[in-house]
C-alpha cells in the first residue's frame, strides 16, 4: 500500500541503461536513456534470490548487484534471455548500429509479442532507413507517438513527391481546355 520508496539508482558502463531501487517492495526498475521502463527485478521475501532489506543497487557489469541490510548479504541479479535481449538490443541502437538492434529487437517479439518497446526500437530502424510506411505501422504498435507523426509526416510528403506532377498536369490541361 503506498507509493514506492526509492533509495538508489546506478547506470551500467554503458551509460544507455540506469536502475533505481524500490526499498518499500524490493524491486528494481531499469530504463533506457530515454527514460522507457525496460524490465522490473526483484521483491520482497524469505526464499534465496528475494530481498529483505534492500539498501543499494550497483551494476557488476551486465548483473545488477543489490545489497541487503537484513540478511547482510549481496543478491545478485543476471538477466535473462530476454532481458539480454533487450539490453543488446538498446546497447546496439545507443551506438548507432541500427541493423542489429533490429534483429535484436525481432528477437524480443518472437520471444514476447505484447512487448511494444520492442516495434518502437523497429519503427525507429525503420525511419532511419527511410522505409516511412513500414515505419508507421512498428511506431503505432509501439505506441512511439512522436515518431510516428515523423514518419507519417515523411511517408505524406514521400507520395505528394510522387503524385503532385501529375496533378499539376491534369490542372493544366484542364484549364488549358477551359480557354
Amino acid at each position: 500500500v503506498g507509493p514506492s520508496s526509492i533509495i538508489d539508482i546506478a547506470s551500467n558502463s554503458d551509460n544507455n541503461r540506469y536502475s533505481i531501487l524500490d526499498n518499500k517492495r524490493g524491486r528494481i526498475f531499469t530504463y533506457d536513456i530515454e527514460g522507457h521502463l525496460l524490465y522490473i527485478s526483484g521483491q520482497l521475501g524469505t526464499q534465496n534470490n528475494m530481498l529483505q532489506g534492500p539498501t543499494s543497487v550497483t551494476y557488476f557489469g551486465e548483473k545488477i548487484l543489490v545489497t541487503d541490510n537484513v540478511t547482510k548479504s549481496i543478491v545478485v541479479f543476471e538477466p535473462t534471455r530476454f532481458g539480454e535481449l533487450i539490453n543488446s538490443a538498446t546497447k546496439a541502437y545507443y551506438e548507432m548500429d541500427y541493423e542489429t538492434a533490429r534483429v535484436h529487437w525481432q528477437e524480443v517479439i518472437s520471444e514476447n509479442s505484447n512487448y511494444f518497446l520492442a516495434y518502437a526500437g523497429i519503427g525507429k530502424t525503420d525511419l532511419r532507413r527511410q522505409d516511412y510506411k513500414q515505419a508507421i505501422t512498428n511506431l503505432k504498435l509501439g505506441h512511439d507517438y512522436y515518431n510516428y507523426s515523423k514518419a507519417y509526416q515523411e511517408y505524406r510528403n514521400q507520395q505528394l513527391k510522387k503524385s503532385l506532377p501529375f496533378v499539376i498536369i491534369v490542372v493544366f490541361i484542364a484549364t488549358g481546355y477551359g480557354l
